[in-house]
């Protein structure tokens, strides 16, 4: 392994609705298992603490960045950064649909869920208010940025955080199983063509974690994946196996990407907000 390279963990899991402390017990072993790998950083998927379908239980399940909930997470972290989602209730007792980056002994950053799906079986904006903030922030593969489930269909929102410099992506998901097309699921090849698009042309790692499991009678996919800044698919995780995946990332070509392609230096970013403030031709 490179001087260059990490390694990271993908827990491609399966929460119990509503139970927090039994969903923390599991990713502490997972956790556990990761630190015994040499792993740097582990990805658990959306809601990862409470599950997802959860309607009148957002607000039992619901809690604050500075919970106990959060210490163990804060211990562990001193030697793996992880990543969980949660329900968070702001300290205007506002419930979102959040994600907690622990790092160093501490909570590094908490990203809001910004696009809300509310169309068949999802019910978010029933429960949750949007976030309001997309900001990347510093950790050890470089300024990541973070988005959660539909935040990642949004091209805008992958595009900002390439505009605020990151060069890190990571995307933790619900989405259920939608369509049968051979060996896959119709609703992966939407997941993955994101996925190969932002790595490839904002000259980055897309690490993309989805559950699995049913709740409720819909069922979740997994299908994990990872694609590299050349756009390809360097690992995919089997569709409904509830398991603990480790991925080499080699960042040498992250750093070649940026070099060889250089979408970053040639973008004109002060040119595009200005495309965008000149509005909409109605014609």
């Amino acid at each position: 392994m490179g001087s260059r390279s990490k390694i990271i963990a993908i827990s491609q899991y399966k929460p119990i609705l509503g139970d927090i402390e039994k969903n923390i017990d599991k990713h502490i072993k997972s956790i556990k298992k990761a630190i015994e790998k040499g792993v740097e950083l582990i990805v658990f998927p959306e809601l990862s603490l409470t599950g997802y379908l959860l309607r009148d239980l957002v607000y039992d399940v619901a809690i604050t960045k500075d919970s106990n909930f959060f210490d163990g997470f804060k211990l562990l972290s001193k030697k793996i950064d992880i990543l969980i989602g949660f329900v968070e209730k702001a300290d205007d007792k506002v419930i979102y649909n959040s994600s907690a980056y622990f790092s160093g002994g501490n909570l590094i950053n908490v990203y809001r869920k910004i696009r809300l799906p509310n169309f068949g079986m999802f019910e978010e904006k029933r429960f949750f208010k949007a976030g309001e903030q997309l900001k990347p922030f510093k950790t050890g593969f470089g300024k990541t940025g973070i988005l959660i489930c539909r935040d990642f269909l949004f091209p805008s929102l992958a595009y900002s955080h390439f505009y605020k410099g990151a060069d890190f992506l990571i995307s933790i998901s619900n989405s259920p199983l939608r369509g049968i097309e051979g060996e896959e699921y119709s609703s992966q090849n939407m997941w993955e063509d994101a996925g190969k698009v932002y790595s490839r042309f904002f000259s980055m790692f897309v690490v993309y974690v989805n559950r699995v499991g049913f709740e409720d009678g819909f069922g979740f996919a997994g299908g994990s994946f990872v694609s590299d800044p050349e756009g390809q698919i360097i690992f995919r995780a089997p569709f409904l196996e509830e398991d603990l995946y480790f991925v080499e990332l080699d960042l040498s070509k992250r750093d070649k990407a940026r070099t060889v392609y250089a979408y970053y230096r040639d973008e004109d970013f002060e040119q595009i907000k200005r495309f965008i403030n000149e509005g909409r031709d109605e014609n």
